[in-house]
């Protein structure tokens, strides 16, 4: 007897398989990322409907022989199909990019029920958004938080001492975890400048909720600098850098 397995979860990228079946990776509440088949949902009058569309949050029922690399769509049945993301361009492409993080930074078949409803969360905002840019800028950070590589912002990240004074350019060093105080600046090279406002705008994405970050407003020089400060955390703890973010700001011009 085959084994099934119900949860919820959202789509993050779907693929042709066959002239009639779809490959999809599935980020699930309770099995993590993974990859299931959808046999017939390329036909006209496939019986998933609309329910493995990317971004849409569905039950599933899968079932997986033991020897199986695949799982395999038995049901679903829509619960969020966030369709107000197909409607603004940036609002599709924000969430292109959340989707492209969240496939990239997890451990397929690692379930992280935390990670789960803060993704669910996240594109739910974005529909209601008008700043879908601070809503990905923040998606980003609390990942990071929540992945165990927060942005230490207040103190030293080397040394402990008061970081920086207001009003002044600082470093911040993914090798550290966060700000470089004056001295530790000039013993660490790897690291990336921040303007103050920049560094203020990235304690308050870090640290606020959604309904508060977005009505920041945020300047262009501040916008570049945070996303350095992300690209190098990335770099240095999953040796990857987020082209999709640049694809995005390609998109919305």
């Amino acid at each position: 007897m085959q084994p099934y397995h119900k949860t919820q979860g959202i789509v993050l990228k779907t693929r042709k398989y066959s002239e009639s079946s779809k490959l999809l990776t599935i980020y699930t509440r309770e099995l993590g990322r993974i990859n299931a088949l959808a046999k017939g949902a390329r036909k006209i009058k496939s019986r998933f409907g609309s329910s493995l569309e990317v971004f849409t949050e569905s039950k599933f029922l899968f079932y997986k022989q033991p020897s199986a690399g695949l799982y395999v769509v038995s049901q679903s049945q829509i619960l969020a199909p966030h369709k107000a993301l197909y409607s603004f361009q940036d609002k599709f492409a924000a969430a292109s990019v959340m989707a492209d993080f969240l496939y990239t930074h997890t451990i397929q078949a690692e379930a992280h029920e935390e990670l789960y409803r803060f993704f669910r969360a996240s594109l739910k905002e974005l529909e209601l958004t008008e700043a879908p840019q601070n809503v990905l800028l923040s998606f980003m950070l609390k990942f990071l938080t929540v992945a165990g590589y927060g942005l230490q912002l207040k103190t030293c990240s080397s040394c402990g001492s008061g970081a920086a004074e207001s009003g002044r350019d600082c470093r911040l060093s993914a090798k550290h975890g966060g700000v470089l105080c004056e001295a530790c600046s000039r013993k660490e090279g790897d690291s990336v400048v921040i303007g103050a406002a920049a560094l203020k705008a990235l304690s308050f994405l870090q640290e606020k909720g959604y309904k508060v970050t977005a009505n920041l407003k945020l300047d262009d020089t501040s916008s570049d600098e945070i996303k350095k400060v992300i690209n190098n955390f990335l770099k240095y703890n999953y040796d990857y850098e987020l082209k999709s973010l640049r694809v995005m700001e390609e998109i919305v011009k």
